[in-house]
């Protein structure tokens, strides 16, 4: 019976080891160029999304040099205009508005994200003609993080945020920051290294 009894806990110790090792199955996609991947697909979702973001990094990351953009006109400290668009930033994201109203990243990358001067075709009510609407739009900055899990160097921060229906993946470079710096100090003295629009699209 005790033998038994340690066979049966033997067995259920396999069983719980095998089941957690287990939280992910996979599955395959093809990119835009025809290339067939083989992905992980997590049980948590907050797991996912880090692993889904660590590959981004790690498949897309570019380094390249951009200059801060003067052009960018601040309005408040959570808005800006920018060529033909006002940039909010959402109260979810408000500690990180600096990105934004104070040109780090530039305007054109800003307003190349819909079409050049967001230009949208409507239709007229009255005389039921199509034209082409070019007043000032919004874009509406949320779910700003920093992705903490992403290895970098003391000097460089990578991070992420949403303008619907796309994310946006971004590296600030602060050559006087050491691996102790807040993200928030670290942002204030920053300039743009990495810009890159992800391909998945909000529904």
């Amino acid at each position: 019976m005790q033998r038994l009894r340690r066979n049966i806990l033997f067995f259920n110790l396999i069983v719980l080891i095998f089941a957690s090792s287990c939280n992910y199955h996979y599955y395959s996609v093809i990119d835009q160029e025809g290339n067939k991947h083989r992905i992980k697909e997590y049980n948590s979702l907050e797991l996912q999304d880090k692993v889904y973001e660590k590959l981004i990094v790690k498949r897309y990351y570019k380094a390249e040099t951009y200059i801060i953009d003067s052009t960018c006109i601040s309005k408040t400290d959570s808005s800006m205009d920018c060529d033909s668009i006002k940039v909010l930033v959402l109260p979810d994201s408000r500690k990180y508005s600096n990105i934004f109203i104070t040109g780090i990243i530039p305007c054109r990358l800003l307003s190349n994200m819909y079409g050049e001067k967001l230009k949208f075709k409507t239709i007229d009510a009255i005389t039921r003609k199509e034209i082409i609407d070019t007043s000032s739009k919004s874009l509406f900055v949320r779910n700003v993080h920093h992705l903490t899990f992403v290895k970098t160097k003391p000097t460089s921060r990578i991070l992420s945020f949403k303008i619907t229906p796309y994310t946006y993946y971004i590296e600030l470079t602060n050559e006087n920051a050491g691996s102790k710096t807040s993200i928030l100090d670290f942002i204030k003295d920053s300039r743009l290294t990495w810009f890159y629009q992800s391909n998945v699209v909000e529904i």
